[in-house]
């Protein structure tokens, strides 16, 4: 018997797809195995995306529309930046499923897939909206001092690296990801000086 088909295909094929690119890479899936894995045929695969590079482009761009709205909700908390870095690190941790929070990694790994064209319109929104918007918050931060004075770009690039770690597509079993959380926030803020650590409040 063939299994009924969702009603949203083309989210149906996204979520599949991206299930596949996370756990196997961009060049170890083949459009006809994302097709049959979405109980498609290949031609109907072709119906919603011209190829494996306009999929995968789709599957960074729903990525990056998820983040940016978690961004824009926690540049609208109160608080200030340490408030607002933790409520969008909490968020990251426990609203995004662990394969949507792999793509974030995926797409630092694998953006150059894309045509240079492509790929070039991708990075630009990707340092905008994502890297830009992490930067505005510590940038915040900076003026009400909150935060020293540093290049909030860099530091905004070493706060997601701090993270990177934690977003494979296997995960961090052997920790608790609010502990994670915590952590993170807490060394990138204080650092691990047994004089600082710990001083600033939680999320």
């Amino acid at each position: 018997m063939e299994p009924s088909l969702p009603p949203d295909m083309r989210s149906h094929i996204l979520n599949e797809a991206a299930r596949l690119f996370v756990t196997r890479g961009y060049d170890g899936i083949s459009m006809r195995e994302i097709a049959a894995s979405c109980h498609i045929s290949k031609p109907g695969l072709y119906y919603y995306f011209i190829d494996k590079e306009d999929l995968f482009l789709a599957i960074l761009e729903s990525s990056l529309e998820e983040l940016t709205a978690l961004i824009s909700e926690a540049r609208s908390q109160a608080g200030g930046a340490p408030q607002k870095l933790g409520f969008f690190i909490h968020a990251i941790f426990t609203r995004l499923p662990l394969e949507r929070r792999a793509l974030i990694r995926l797409a630092a790994q694998e953006m150059n897939k894309l045509s240079p064209q492509k790929r070039e319109r991708f990075s630009s929104r990707y340092h905008t909206v994502f890297i830009g918007g992490i930067a505005d918050i510590l940038r915040e931060g900076i003026q009400r001092n909150e935060i020293r004075p540093v290049e909030a770009e860099m530091a905004a690039w070493a706060f997601l690296g701090m993270m990177y770690p934690f977003f494979s597509a296997t995960g961090s079993p052997r920790f608790d990801e609010i502990a994670v959380v915590h952590f993170l926030l807490d060394t990138f803020l204080n650092g691990l000086s047994p004089h600082t650590g710990g001083q600033r409040e939680r999320p």
